[in-house]
C-alpha cells in the first residue's frame, strides 16, 4: 500500500530558495569585490570599534595590510591623539544610528606620514535592522590639501613680495644716503693725522649700511623680485675663489676640502647670486658642525638625459652646474626638512639668523630653471646640492674684465648729466659724486620737470641718469623711452632700490624699448656711479 504526497510546490520553493541564495551570494560577492577594488579607502568596525573591513585602498594609503588591520581598534591604533576624541564621537553617533558626512581627519601611515581623509560614516545593520557596526567610506584628500596649502603659500608670498618691494625701495633709498655720505666722510678724513677713531666709526657705519643692502637683496631674491645679471666666468676659477674666501672664516677645528670635476669651461652666471648661495650653504654647514668636523664641496657639470634621472633631482632634462656641500654635523630631522627652505624659518637663536638663506638659494636656483636638493640624517650630516642650468659662453676675456679695462677714467671732455631723483638727499649726494668725478650736473625732482628742462636745453645735456620709481604719471623707464624718442643723442642710465620692470598704464612703446638700459642698484658707491656714466659718456651716439 502506498501513500503519496504532492511535493511539486515544495521542490519549486526549494529551487527558488536555492536560486535566491545563489543570487544573494553573488550580490554579496560583487559587493565585496566592489569594496575591495574601490578607488577610495573603505573600512568597517564592529560595535566595539574593532576593524572588520579594510579594503585594498585603505591598505595602500596607510601601508598596513588587511591582515594586519583586522581586529585592531581603529581609533586607538591609527588615529592621532589630537583627533581620537572627535573620531570616536563620529563613530559613536553612527553606532547610535546617526550618519555623518564629510568629516575630515588624518590617518597615519606605517612610515609616520599624514594622510588626510574626508569620511562618510554610515550605520551598518543586519537583515532584522539591528545595528552591527559602522561602514566608513573615505576620500584621500592629501594632495588636494597640499595644493591648497601651496596656493595659500603662493598668495602669501605674492603679498609678502609686494610688501618686500615697497620696503626694499624705501630702505635702499635710506641706505644710499647713509652709505654715500659715509663714503664721502671717510674720503675727507682719509689723509688727516689725528682722526683714526672717527674714521673707524665711519667705516663701521658704512659696513653696516652694506649689510643692510645685502639683507634687502635677500628679501628681493626670495620674493622673486630681483633680476639676474649674467656675466661670463671660468667656472673652476669662480668656484675656487668663492670657497677660498669662505673657508678662511671657518673655526680652526673645521676642515674644508674641495673637488672640482667640471671641465675648464666658461659659463654665463650671476656671480653675486652664486657667491651668496655658496656662502649660505657653507655657513649653514659650519653652524651644523659647531666646533670640529669636515665640510666637502664638489663642483661638476652633469647632463641629465633621461626624464626619470632629472625628475629624481627635481629638474628638467638638460645640462647643469651641480654644486654639493656636505658636512658631518648634527643633521636635520625629517620633520624639519620640508620647512628649512621656507622664508624666515630658522633653527638658530634670536638674532643669529634671518631665515632667508636657504629660501634665497632655492629661489635663485628655481628662477633659473634648476633646483635645490637637501639630504640629511640626524647625527650623520647633511648634503645640500644646488643645480643651475649650464649656459656656456665663448672662451676669452670675461665680460667683467673687459668692462674693467674700459672703465679706467672719466672721459677727457666733461659731460653734462641730468640727474632725476625725487628723494632730495639722494639727488644731492649723486650730484656730489658726479661733480667730484668731473661731470657737470643739472637736477630734476621728477619726470615732468626733467622733460621741461630737456625741452629748454637738450643740446647741452649728454646723459640722463634717472631713478625708476618716482611719483607722478611717468616712471624712470617711461622717461627713458620718451627721451630716446625725442632726443636719441642723449644716453641714459637708470637707478633703483627695487624695480619690477613695468611701464605706467597708457604709455606708448614696450618694455623692450628700455630693457637694454643699464640699471645701477641702490645703494651704489661713488666708483659704481662714475664708472657707469663714464662708460655712457664714451659710447657712440645711436
Amino acid at each position: 500500500m502506498g501513500v503519496g504526497q504532492d511535493i511539486t510546490l515544495l521542490v519549486e520553493q526549494r529551487a527558488l530558495a536555492a536560486r535566491n541564495n545563489a543570487r544573494s551570494e553573488m550580490a554579496l560577492s560583487e559587493l565585496n569585490l566592489f569594496i575591495e577594488s574601490a578607488n577610495a579607502p573603505i573600512f568597517g568596525i564592529d560595535p566595539n570599534g574593532r576593524i572588520n573591513e579594510w579594503n585594498a585602498q585603505a591598505a595602500l594609503i596607510t601601508g598596513y595590510s588587511k591582515v594586519e588591520a583586522l581586529g585592531n581598534n581603529l581609533v586607538e591604533t591609527y588615529i592621532d591623539d589630537e583627533y581620537k576624541a572627535s573620531v570616536s564621537d563620529v563613530l559613536a553617533r553612527a553606532l547610535a544610528g546617526t550618519n555623518t558626512a564629510n568629516y575630515e581627519f588624518p590617518l597615519y601611515s606605517r612610515g609616520g606620514g599624514r594622510v588626510e581623509i574626508l569620511l562618510n560614516a554610515t550605520t551598518r545593520r543586519d537583515v532584522e535592522g539591528t545595528i552591527t557596526g559602522v561602514m566608513g567610506v573615505g576620500q584621500d584628500i592629501t594632495l588636494y590639501r597640499e595644493q591648497e596649502r601651496r596656493l595659500r603659500q603662493a598668495q602669501k608670498m605674492e603679498s609678502v613680495g609686494q610688501l618686500t618691494g615697497g620696503i626694499a625701495h624705501d630702505f635702499n633709498n635710506i641706505l644710499t644716503v647713509i652709505s654715500a655720505n659715509l663714503e664721502l666722510a671717510v674720503f675727507e678724513v682719509d689723509n688727516a693725522e689725528e682722526v683714526p677713531a672717527i674714521k673707524e666709526l665711519l667705516s663701521d657705519a658704512a659696513s653696516a649700511a652694506n649689510d643692510g643692502a645685502y639683507l634687502t637683496s635677500q628679501l628681493l631674491s626670495f620674493a622673486s623680485l630681483q633680476s639676474f645679471k649674467l656675466d661670463s666666468f671660468n667656472l673652476q676659477t669662480l668656484v675656487s675663489d668663492i670657497i677660498r674666501k669662505a673657508s678662511a672664516t671657518f673655526p680652526s677645528g673645521i676642515k674644508c676640502s674641495v673637488r672640482i670635476e667640471s671641465d675648464d669651461i666658461t659659463v654665463m652666471v650671476d656671480r653675486v647670486r652664486l657667491e651668496s648661495s655658496i656662502l649660505n650653504l657653507l655657513t649653514n654647514a659650519s653652524a651644523a658642525i659647531e666646533k670640529r668636523g669636515s665640510i666637502s664641496v664638489l663642483c661638476q657639470t652633469k647632463e641629465f638625459r633621461k626624464s626619470e634621472e632629472a625628475a629624481d633631482h627635481g629638474v628638467p632634462v638638460g645640462e647643469y652646474i651641480v654644486i654639493s656641500v656636505s658636512d658631518d654635523g648634527c643633521g636635520i630631522s625629517e620633520s624639519l626638512l620640508d620647512q628649512v627652505k621656507d622664508p624666515f624659518f630658522t633653527t638658530k637663536g634670536v638674532g643669529a639668523g634671518t631665515g632667508l638663506g636657504l629660501s634665497m638659494v632655492d629661489s635663485f636656483a628655481t628662477k633659473l630653471g634648476g633646483g635645490l636638493r637637501i639630504q640629511s640624517t640626524v647625527g650623520l650630516g647633511t648634503v645640500v646640492t644646488i643645480l643651475i642650468p649650464l649656459v656656456r659662453s665663448e672662451a676669452g676675456t670675461p665680460i667683467e674684465k673687459a668692462n674693467a679695462q674700459q672703465r679706467t677714467s672719466v672721459p677727457q671732455e666733461a659731460k653734462t648729466v641730468l640727474v632725476v631723483e625725487d628723494e632730495a638727499r639722494i639727488r644731492k649726494i649723486t650730484v656730489r659724486y658726479l661733480v667730484a668725478g668731473g661731470f657737470r650736473c643739472i637736477e630734476a625732482g621728477d619726470a615732468a620737470q626733467a622733460l621741461a628742462i630737456l625741452a629748454a636745453e637738450a643740446e647741452g645735456i649728454d646723459i640722463l641718469f634717472s631713478d625708476i620709481r618716482m611719483p607722478g604719471d611717468m616712471t624712470g623707464r617711461d622717461l627713458a623711452a620718451e627721451v630716446a624718442r625725442l632726443y636719441p643723442r642723449i644716453k641714459t642710465g637708470l637707478t633703483t632700490g627695487y624695480d619690477q620692470t613695468t611701464r605706467s598704464p597708457g604709455m606708448t612703446g614696450t618694455d623692450a624699448d628700455t630693457e637694454n638700459i643699464p640699471v645701477l642698484s641702490k645703494p651704489f658707491s661713488r666708483k659704481d656711479l662714475i664708472d657707469l656714466l663714464a662708460e655712457l659718456g664714451r659710447s657712440e651716439p645711436a
